[in-house]
């Protein structure tokens, strides 16, 4: 899954080189990061795409995924008493988990800061217009 890990700087970079190309104004950069907000999402909403890339690199890279897909593994689980319990872990379950616990987590972290940042300069440009808006006004008494 080091895929996801290339993935969402590639997304970022590539938005940013097109900010720094065009020497981007307040209005282009608030477009520029709701489209990168919506890439994200929809990378976000790939999960079977990026689990069939990983696949097909793993295969490529020469490892074996049946002894992956077919072999369960014991672990042991602390429970909050503080003792441990066997559990069957399959390969199932760690694609499940590492979705969970990594895949959607990370991309919605991203996401929630860009969101955040969108706010923050959606809301500076407004103030602009609107002190622009009072400047004429005061211009044309």
């Amino acid at each position: 899954m080091s895929s996801l890990w290339l993935k969402i700087p590639t997304v970022v970079n590539h938005r940013s080189l097109v900010l720094q190309a065009r020497q981007a104004t307040l209005d282009v950069e608030v477009a520029n990061i709701l489209d990168l907000i919506e890439d994200l999402k929809q990378l976000r909403d790939r999960w079977d795409d990026s689990l069939a890339e990983s696949k097909l690199v793993a295969e490529g890279c020469g490892i074996d995924q049946s002894k992956m897909t077919n072999t369960k593994r014991r672990r042991k689980r602390l429970l909050p008493d503080k003792t441990a319990v066997n559990d069957d872990f399959n390969h199932d379950d760690q694609c499940d988990h590492f979705k969970r616990c990594v895949y959607y987590p990370v991309l919605d972290s991203v996401v929630v800061h860009l969101s955040t940042r969108y706010e923050a300069a959606r809301n500076y440009m407004s103030c602009l217009v609107l002190c622009g808006s009072i400047q004429i006004c005061l211009a044309m008494t």
